[in-house]
């Protein structure tokens, strides 16, 4: 199908774009040391998994888009997939956990693949898009550089628009392959959204996060500590909202380092004395030193 052409700059098209023709997702998970490690998985095992549980800026255009495609799908339309998704800006707004949630509303686990590096080729990319499909699971593109490898938007706008990849076969030659997006949905995370502009132009739904409103992100917090079962003082939620700066991903750090150090501690709910010593952990043991690799499940 011919696909009318978005803007070519997403930090100018508003905050969220959608085009009902729609679909795409991914997994991933590597955290510091190892008692942050068991707080931090607490807290991802417990995250939302519904729309319905999602506290989000966007959580009535992802239910619309949702909506949308079911209807298509309701008509018949079996070709058409959900996507693809476009979900960029600061890192911990959500833009993960968003395709984590849309994934599991279509009924797909994840295939998160993280670029860390420009030297990706278009056949590379290829081979994971392939496997995703083969798989039957929504592909997630992480991505924090200042813009994407070539060799992704090259994969990326071929899969899309004419629902073939290349790829190189034992003996290193190029093979052709068909993709179908309705089979493999594709959510690109990245923090810029700077995608050359015929890449920009294939995605039907996009997504710019911005900082929470406090009262937002109290929620998030509420929310999250209640599933967990973690006990926290009015006034320690208020201050780890303060000290997060809009970034519910970053509130939920510094909640899991605070409750650490105050279980090693033997303390009772958390207090702001705690939410003050988690933020100081933060600042001399975050982000932790280890090596990326291309990519995980």
């Amino acid at each position: 199908e011919q696909l009318a052409p978005l803007t070519s700059d997403p930090c100018h098209a508003g905050v969220c774009q959608f085009r009902p023709e729609i679909v795409e997702v991914v997994y991933w998970k590597e955290l510091g040391v190892l008692a942050m490690d068991e707080a931090m998985m607490d807290i991802n095992e417990w995250e939302p998994r519904t729309i319905n549980h999602l506290i989000s800026p966007h959580t009535q255009t992802v239910r619309h888009a949702l909506e949308a495609f079911w209807e298509v799908r309701r008509e018949g339309r079996d070709h058409v997939g959900f996507g693809p998704t476009l979900l960029y800006g600061p890192a911990y707004l959500g833009r993960r956990l968003t395709a984590r949630i849309i994934a599991h509303e279509l009924g797909l686990e994840v295939t998160e693949v993280l670029v860390s590096d420009s030297l990706w080729r278009s056949s590379e990319i290829a081979e994971v898009m392939l496997d995703a499909q083969r798989s039957g699971t929504a592909l997630v593109v992480l991505c924090e550089l200042s813009s994407l490898p070539r060799g992704f938007e090259s994969a990326l706008y071929s899969a899309i628009r004419s629902g073939v990849l290349c790829s190189r076969s034992v003996t290193g030659r190029l093979e052709a392959h068909s993709f179908k997006i309705a089979r493999c949905p594709i959510f690109v995370v990245c923090g810029q959204g700077n995608l050359c502009q015929r890449v920009i132009g294939q995605f039907r739904l996009i997504l710019r996060f911005d900082p929470y409103p406090p009262d937002l992100l109290t929620q998030v917090v509420g929310q999250r500590a209640k599933a967990l079962g973690w006990s926290l003082r009015d006034d320690a939620v208020a201050l780890a909202v303060k000290d997060a700066k809009g970034r519910p991903g970053w509130a939920l750090q510094i909640i899991a380092a605070s409750r650490m150090l105050a279980r090693e501690a033997g303390k009772g709910p958390l207090a702001p004395t705690h939410i003050r010593q988690g933020v100081a952990y933060l600042k001399h043991n975050w982000p932790p030193d280890k090596g990326q690799t291309k990519s995980g499940r």
